[in-house]
């Protein structure tokens, strides 16, 4: 949908009194700009949405937020309203966003191994990797990479989202977490294809606000079988607001069997953006990092942070793993150091990121 930036100005109501000089009752009035060239995504049937108005449904909300806290008291709205609107939001919204499930598509890509080696020299290894290897896990992301206009993207440098996602109004978003089945070595040099459906889209109400999850499945095959199976959960944030709550963080797991400290760097975090092709500014725009969705600096890729979870309980166990999970919990940013670490039982390994608070940043398993 479009994005906007506005403003809100002063306009005195009707029979407003003065106290003290200033004016007591005041009527919000919002000026909207776009932010950039995306459009469309309104929701019909609420004020202010699809009826000529021009205003998105949640700029309606913000709006109300703000005359609930400005005029407390003296204003006939109340939050009994504010809740009802955001309802009726979240209800138009989903019966939208269904229609997407089901939806697919397929990408193919030869392996070249070149991507591959220049992910050995990220990691500050020796590129080593050649044609007819077997590729690391979860090193597919490297692939099957597709490239949207520049006129294409949405705020975050992110593709605009109503091609194959669905138009989550929502800002923000980011990778909740994934599972993934390992059924044989993707081979390095060799083609392959990925077909991607959109299995579900689950709407909640969080501690910090409203969010959407959606899950995607990618299956990878080469040679006529599939070789991995990864189901993709990205989930949709709204911005963070002023008086917004610390959510509280989820403590790290204890006895570590083994534990390693990564030193995050600028370079590390465009090194991985330009493999990926990820355009989120998070990861190489501080000001935007900060100033718009609300972190403390640089975000550290939560698919980085997966991928050196694997990677550390494969160089434990000497084995590839049939299968991985993992689950973020909080982002790491700063760019700050963490820990990885884990503990072996049986044939599975227990994994996690440790941030420098204490907190726990992910939680994974890889089975053996």
């Amino acid at each position: 949908m479009a994005q906007h930036r506005g403003r809100f100005s002063r306009a005195v109501t009707p029979g407003a009194r003065r106290r003290g000089g200033r004016v007591c009752a005041i009527r919000p009035v919002f000026e909207a700009t776009l932010l950039d060239g995306a459009v469309g995504g309104l929701v019909p049937g609420l004020p202010g949405t699809g009826n000529g108005s021009g205003a998105p449904a949640q700029r309606r909300v913000v709006s109300e937020r703000h005359r609930c806290r400005r005029g407390r008291g003296r204003n006939d709205v109340t939050r009994t309203r504010l809740a009802q609107i955001k309802k009726e939001a979240r209800g138009a919204m989903t019966a939208r966003l269904t229609d997407w499930i089901g939806q697919h598509e397929t990408q193919d890509d030869v392996l070249h191994a070149q991507p591959s080696r220049f992910m050995q020299a990220t990691l500050d290894r020796e590129p080593s990797l050649e044609d007819g290897d077997a590729l690391p896990p979860l090193w597919h992301w490297l692939y099957f990479l597709s490239a949207k206009p520049m006129r294409a993207l949405g705020r975050d440098g992110h593709p605009a989202k109503g091609g194959f996602l669905p138009p989550i109004e929502l800002p923000r978003r980011m990778w909740a977490g994934g599972r993934f089945a390992f059924n044989q070595p993707l081979v390095l040099g060799q083609p392959a294809r990925k077909q991607s459906t959109i299995l579900k889209v689950t709407e909640k109400e969080g501690r910090s606000g409203q969010l959407c999850f959606v899950t995607v499945e990618h299956c990878i095959t080469q040679y006529g079988a599939v070789a991995v199976r990864e189901e993709h959960d990205i989930v949709y944030r709204d911005d963070p607001s002023l008086d917004a709550k610390p959510v509280p963080t989820v403590p790290t797991l204890d006895h570590a069997d083994f534990s390693e400290t990564v030193q995050p760097s600028e370079v590390l975090l465009y090194r991985y953006s330009a493999l990926t092709f990820n355009g989120h500014r998070i990861h190489y725009d501080s000001d935007y990092a900060r100033g718009v969705e609300g972190y403390d600096g640089l975000v550290f890729h939560g698919p980085l942070t997966a991928t050196l979870l694997v990677d550390l309980a494969m160089r434990h166990v000497e084995r590839t793993p049939t299968a991985f999970e993992f689950r973020g919990t909080a982002p790491i940013s700063g760019p700050a150091a963490f820990h990885i670490e884990g503990r072996q039982t049986g044939s599975a390994v227990e994994l996690w990121a440790r941030r420098g608070d204490g907190a726990c940043a992910m939680t994974a398993q890889a089975i053996f």
